[in-house]
């Protein structure tokens, strides 16, 4: 438990036992700490809140105990109650509606809980804090770690899954079906790939980006995600489990369904379904080489690719995390990034960073290099198996150790594909036409793309000699 987190459970304890007054210990963290003091005064809101509310809550308490009590004596549906969540914000009836059948086994002290959870909506959305409320009343179990069971359905591919495992540090380790391993450390930019069926690891770091101002904190925003962006849908079993569904809006070509376990206030599912976009002429970035084509023994392959799931630039897919148990015991050498006992390893870097223009003329140059001179007839081929597989081979398979030689390749395709990912931002958000076709390396007249952002006036062109201008629409040249 880090200092923090001990802080945050003194302020809980002292809200509920002490009626406010704080340790000194708190007092003197606080001082210097603003996201603990934040914490504090909205714990103090919410509890002034549940005082102001308490005289008001009271006969409903009441009521609520007598019909309980009469539920569990004669196990018949208490409507009384379903009057009373009626009353206190609409929305709670269709969770009761859904959900008759969780009253029965609740004694009589629960009804408290039920009408402190049928106001709580009230609660949070009054400038209030949801998770503070909750951590004070209920005093939720803290996610140490997770595990659950993965499926891919990928349209047009294969569905695969695989057993994953996240440990409080955020490594999240993922075992496929057929026995690899991937290990992944998001905030340090790191992947080790471990094929069971070989003798040797990959370690990939990425390079290129600004790292976080702040690290992502994995199993926090795992566990409360149906807390902090979710919309309360209804009620629903999920194997002999009841649990909460939530509702998560991720934007246009993104939804999120989440299933709660209320007595832990933990998710035990999670579905996730990407949409693509709708316009055909936007192309996922994406380019696979195998170390085979390269004269290489195993059946190794690398994938590269790069996706926006708030632009629809993703491959059409649900992804269902199922089963999911928090806070197990975990053998953290299982996270480690040293590969196992009998295995080798190959290091490499991966340039994640983005410069805009750049990364279009870059792949521009590169793609007439590969070609002989010419630009691409359309911007998708950059991606396009059928075409760029074939120059990336004939460019890069030569007497040099394959595994170099796929390397070299795969730098290549990150090239191309982050120039693709530009144009298609560009044709999204704003203005792209593409006029390259038949046009070489070098012709400083002819313009073979131009574009502009959607809040903008001027146009950027680019020329055969991939020097870029300014121009208005009326300078613009034709299409063709």
């Amino acid at each position: 438990m880090d200092r923090c987190e001990r802080i945050r459970d003194l302020i809980a304890d002292a809200v509920s036992a002490n009626g406010g007054r704080m340790p000194e210990e708190v007092e003197r963290h606080i001082e210097g700490c603003a996201e603990c003091s934040e914490y504090l005064s909205a714990v103090l809101r919410d509890d002034e809140r549940l005082a102001a509310m308490a005289g008001s809550m009271e006969e409903s308490i009441r009521r609520v105990e007598r019909l309980v009590n009469n539920t569990v004596k004669d196990g018949k549906r208490p409507a009384g109650v379903m009057n009373i969540l009626r009353g206190s914000g609409g929305a709670r009836s269709a969770w009761w509606t859904g959900c008759p059948r969780m009253l029965k086994p609740l004694s009589a002290a629960a009804a408290v809980l039920l009408v402190l959870w049928a106001f709580s909506g009230r609660l949070g959305t009054g400038g209030g804090s949801p998770e503070a409320f909750a951590r004070a009343i209920h005093n939720a179990a803290r996610a140490e770690n997770v595990v659950y069971k993965e499926t891919f359905h990928i349209q047009g591919a294969c569905t695969f899954s695989s057993d994953v495992a996240i440990n409080r540090a955020g490594v999240r380790r993922s075992t496929s079906d057929n026995g690899d391993v991937m290990l992944y450390d998001f905030n340090k930019g790191l992947m080790l790939q471990i094929p069971r069926h070989a003798d040797r690891a990959e370690l990939v770091r990425s390079v290129g980006r600004d790292a976080r101002r702040r690290e992502f904190d994995y199993i926090k925003w795992l566990s409360g995600l149906h807390t902090t962006s979710g919309t309360f849908v209804g009620c629903e079993r999920i194997g002999t489990k009841e649990t909460h569904r939530y509702s998560v809006d991720g934007g246009k070509y993104f939804t999120s369904t989440v299933w709660v376990d209320p007595a832990a206030n933990l998710p035990v599912q999670i579905e996730r379904v990407y949409e693509c976009n709708i316009d055909s002429s936007v192309v996922l970035p994406r380019i696979a080489l195998n170390l085979a084509d390269f004269g290489g023994k195993d059946n190794y392959s690398r994938v590269i690719s790069i996706s926006n799931p708030n632009l629809g630039i993703h491959q059409i897919m649900k992804v269902l995390a199922a089963a999911m148990t928090w806070n197990v015991a975990l053998d953290e050498s299982l996270f480690s990034f040293e590969p196992p006992k009998g295995y080798g390893i190959v290091e490499r870097e991966h340039d994640d960073s983005f410069e805009g223009e750049k990364d279009l003329t870059g792949a521009l140059s590169l793609w007439a290099q590969l070609s002989g001179g010419s630009f691409p007839e359309k911007i998708g081929d950059l991606a396009d198996s059928t075409v760029v597989n074939g120059l990336l081979i004939a460019a890069y398979d030569g007497d040099k150790d394959p595994d170099l030689e796929l390397d070299e390749a795969m730098k290549a395709a990150n090239t191309l594909l982050n120039g693709l990912y530009f144009a298609m931002q560009m044709k999204i958000q704003g203005v792209w036409i593409y006029n390259g076709r038949g046009t070489g390396l070098g012709d400083s007249k002819k313009p073979i793309c131009w574009y502009r952002n959607a809040d903008e006036s001027i146009y950027r062109v680019v020329y055969g000699d991939l020097r870029i201008a300014g121009a208005s629409a009326d300078e613009l040249p034709g299409r063709h």
